[in-house]
């Protein structure tokens, strides 16, 4: 599976030697920031196909984690808006204080 990175709020001068240094190595801008991602990933020792599976299983993981953690957040979030409009029990709304107090 391949994904779509995005650097955002490049400065010009960033931008315009990063074209440089794709020109000078006959590239495309894409073709030249493939390259320097790619040499700081073998750098990294971790670019080994078992580097690489692992390095995805943590982010796969990581990406688990905080759906789960969303999930939870909305719930409590509407756990709170309806404790704040008075929670509906039996047919029987209950206030804040009532609710509280039990």
């Amino acid at each position: 599976m391949s994904v779509n990175l995005s650097i955002k709020n490049a400065s010009d001068e960033v931008v315009a030697a990063l074209k440089l240094r794709a020109q000078q190595n006959h590239r495309s801008l894409q073709g030249e920031l493939m390259a320097i991602i790619e040499a700081a990933a073998r750098e990294s020792g971790r670019f080994t196909v078992p580097g690489l599976q692992e390095a995805a299983a943590t982010w796969t993981s990581r990406d688990e984690a905080d759906a789960a953690k969303e999930a939870r957040e909305r719930d409590i979030e509407r756990v709170v808006a309806l404790m704040r409009e008075g929670l509906s029990l039996g047919g029987r709304r209950f206030t804040r204080d009532e609710m509280h107090e039990r």
